[in-house]
């Protein structure tokens, strides 16, 4: 009988209208054997309150509080206070199925080699909800690299910290870390991370998760925000991808990485062009120029094809060469045409925490 105890890390802030369902969720499983350790991060409404009452009521659950200082540093301060053999991560405005703790423990015991088990999600609209799963059972990690490099899909899975059990042996004795100076990606850069020390991966097709999407008015933290420095992240995103993927020897295959690289950050130039009244006078001259001049992108770019008709040649040319300048013209002339399309949003913010522009 598996009765290995799991470290289940929920965040909160300012979540009082879902924490109850996502709290209850949890208590919910079919996998007993759990200590619930529950981290507010400066909540400024009832959310506190909720976690309090609910801590009472059983003692399987921890709560702490910071001040508000991100998701990222919440999360570093649940896995200081985790005691279990596993770890699993709940955000407090989703829900994690009844038997997916079970089915993920299982998993990890009956494969001893794996470092990490992977379940499929859902990801539920107010109308409407889609399902998403990877396709085989056992994964290298170099195949996981790829995946991630390469199919939207299993972005979308891999790129999240939901979903998934860790081992905290991992986590603990090579002192892993959530980057808590990053408003947005920092599940993707722990994967990575945590995959450095990883030999295989497994699935268990099963729905391990209930992710919410929420409209403006319910939840504003769901809301799409605008990176103009996202480019920034896309590049250390790949140059990581690129350490993991040393099996990978097939020139075809790299050149589908390199290219949907350049894909990738071609796209968030051109929205940072669209934003350049968010960065200060010459700033995004000489943050293009960095990542573009960079070995990593020089090598990218000989890959890369248009991705559909229309697509801009001067740009991978501007970059090939170096011409910064001609390439940061081009940039503004496509993003005309992505602010004639989309319109500009007044949800902008930097990638990065405590950074004022």
């Amino acid at each position: 009988m598996l009765n290995f105890l799991v470290s289940i890390i929920m965040p909160v802030y300012n979540t009082e209208s879902y924490l109850q369902r996502a709290i209850d969720s949890v208590i919910a499983s079919s996998y007993s054997n759990i200590e619930l350790i529950i981290i507010d991060d400066g909540s400024t409404d009832t959310s506190s309150i909720i976690c309090e009452r609910i801590a009472t009521l059983d003692s399987r659950i921890k709560f702490y509080r910071q001040n508000n200082q991100g998701v990222a540093a919440a999360r570093n301060l649940g896995l200081s206070y985790a005691s279990g053999k596993y770890v699993l991560f709940v955000d407090s405005d989703d829900e994690l199925p009844k038997d997916s703790l079970l089915i993920l423990v299982t998993c990890m015991e009956k494969n001893n080699k794996c470092d990490l088990a992977v379940g499929g999600f859902t990801l539920r609209y107010t109308k409407n909800e889609k399902y998403y799963l990877l396709t085989k059972d056992k994964y290298t990690l170099s195949e996981i690299a790829f995946l991630i490099a390469t199919d939207n899909n299993a972005q979308l899975i891999l790129s999240t910290v939901w979903g998934k059990i860790f081992l905290r042996e991992i986590i603990t004795n090579n002192k892993l870390l959530f980057i808590d100076t990053l408003l947005n990606g920092e599940d993707g850069l722990f994967i990575l991370d945590y995959l450095n020390h990883c030999n295989n991966v497994s699935n268990t097709f099963l729905n391990a998760y209930v992710c919410y999407r929420y409209e403006f008015d319910e939840r504003i933290n769901t809301v799409s925000w605008i990176y103009p420095d996202f480019f920034e992240y896309i590049y250390k995103q790949y140059v990581h991808l690129f350490s993991l993927i040393s099996e990978i020897k097939d020139k075809k295959e790299l050149n589908i990485f390199y290219a949907n690289y350049c894909n990738y950050l071609i796209i968030h130039l051109v929205r940072a062009a669209a934003y350049e009244d968010f960065f200060s006078k010459g700033e995004l001259y000489e943050r293009i120029k960095k990542i573009t001049n960079s070995p990593f992108t020089k090598t990218a770019i000989r890959a890369y094809k248009a991705p559909f008709k229309g697509a801009s040649i001067l740009i991978p040319v501007c970059i090939w060469t170096g011409m910064v300048r001609l390439l940061l013209w081009s940039l503004r002339m496509r993003a005309k045409d992505y602010l004639s399309n989309n319109g500009k949003s007044n949800l902008v913010r930097t990638i990065y925490r405590n950074i004022q522009h």
